[in-house]
C-alpha cells in the first residue's frame, strides 16, 4: 500500500523548513511547523508492505491549507473523495484553515493534522462510490496506530527561524 500526501495551499502560508532552507519571512504572522514531506516519508514507509484488499494500491490524502481571511476558500473541494479504478487510487481531501493553525505549536499542529487526514478516511468510507475490495475500517485502524506510533521530532522544524 503506497501513501502519498499531495499539498495545496494559500501563498499566505508560511514553512518552517522554508526557513531552515534560507527563506526569509515574519514568523509573526504565523508558521506551519510541520514536514509534510517527511510525515509522507514516515507513513509511507510504514504502510509500504500492508494491504487491504485488491482495489486499492495508493491513498492520496490530499491535504489543503488555505487562508479564508484572504478569499481563497474550499467550496470546489469540500467532501471531495475519488475512488479511480483503473488507477487503483483513492483520494480523499482534508482541509485546514490557515487562520486557526497558524499560531499553534507544533504539537497541536500535529493534533490537526491527524485529525484532518482520519477524517478523510472516514469520509471515504461514505463516499458513494468506493472500491469493493478495500478494508477502510481496517485502513483506518492501521493509519491511526502508525500516526499515533511517530515521533513529532523526526517531522517538526526548528523553532529557531527569527
Amino acid at each position: 500500500m503506497k501513501f502519498q500526501l499531495k499539498l495545496s495551499a494559500s501563498w499566505t502560508v508560511k514553512y518552517a523548513s522554508d526557513a531552515e532552507a534560507g527563506w526569509r519571512f515574519d514568523p509573526g504572522k504565523g508558521v506551519w511547523w510541520l514536514k509534510l514531506v517527511r510525515i509522507e516519508q514516515l507513513v509511507n514507509e510504514a504502510m509500504t508492505t500492508l494491504s487491504f484488499g485488491e482495489s486499492i494500491d495508493t491513498y492520496v490524502f490530499g491535504f489543503e491549507i488555505l487562508d479564508t481571511s484572504e478569499g481563497f476558500g474550499f467550496e470546489s473541494t469540500r467532501d471531495y473523495v475519488s475512488y479511480r479504478p483503473k488507477m487503483r487510487l483513492l483520494l480523499s481531501v482534508g482541509q485546514v484553515d490557515w487562520p486557526d493553525v497558524r499560531f499553534l505549536s507544533p504539537a497541536a499542529q500535529w493534533d490537526v493534522f491527524t485529525q484532518s487526514l482520519l477524517d478523510s478516511i472516514h469520509r471515504a468510507a461514505a463516499a458513494k462510490r468506493k472500491p469493493r475490495d478495500f478494508n477502510l475500517q481496517a485502513f483506518h485502524s492501521t493509519v491511526t496506530h502508525v500516526l499515533e506510533g511517530l515521533d513529532p521530532q523526526d517531522f517538526t522544524a526548528s523553532m529557531d527561524i527569527a
